[in-house]
């Protein structure tokens, strides 16, 4: 029996894959019936996970952001496979961009001139459960990613940015709020 150009193609990259140099039965017939055994790799979905997004300005010198749904604690997150992760990320993402999208007006009225330099957030997380110091700490690193996005913070690495201690209430609702304080309003004002 003679092999089609593709079908070598398929064996090589089975067999090359697998470091052993050798192809399972089971590959080998799914390859000569034109199926593949492997599957392919899809875009993640849009997701089970619904959040809403809103900012709301404070002082002068804060902004509240709130993110309302459910937050998996980052065990539930990095227990799961990485398209897990990343269709948990891309819904807080969307949740931001269709908020800032929906309210352009108010969003312009509340990002600064300039990107924060010096500033700090406060996690307040809103929870059914007590959970760890870093329990939701893939949450937070997804906002911090928008602020920066958003031009509400300069960068959110540590040079810039300081994060508070993450503060916990117990409750029923499930959400987010982060409390953006810009500390250099402080030493301009001195």
């Amino acid at each position: 029996m003679s092999h089609s150009a593709s079908q070598i193609k398929q064996i090589a990259a089975i067999t090359n894959k697998s470091g052993t140099g050798s192809i399972s039965s089971a590959d080998y017939r799914s390859i000569m019936l034109g199926k593949s055994s492997t599957p392919k790799n899809k875009t993640p979905k849009s997701s089970n996970y619904s959040f809403t997004f809103t900012a709301t300005r404070i002082s002068n010198y804060e902004i509240k952001f709130t993110l309302a749904g459910r937050h998996e604690s980052t065990n539930v997150i990095n227990g799961g496979s990485f398209r897990k992760k990343l269709v948990y990320k891309n819904a807080i993402k969307k949740a931001a961009y269709e908020y800032f999208l929906q309210y352009r007006n108010e969003y312009r009225l509340l990002v600064p001139d300039n990107p924060y330099e010096n500033c700090t957030i406060l996690p307040i997380s809103y929870n059914p459960k007590s959970r760890d110091d870093d329990g939701n700490s893939v949450t937070l690193k997804t906002i911090r990613d928008i602020l920066t996005e958003y031009k509400f913070i300069k960068d959110d690495s540590r040079k810039y940015l300081k994060q508070l201690p993450n503060d916990e209430v117990i409750s029923k609702e499930y959400k987010i709020e982060l409390i953006l304080t810009n500390l250099n309003y402080f030493e301009a004002s001195a």
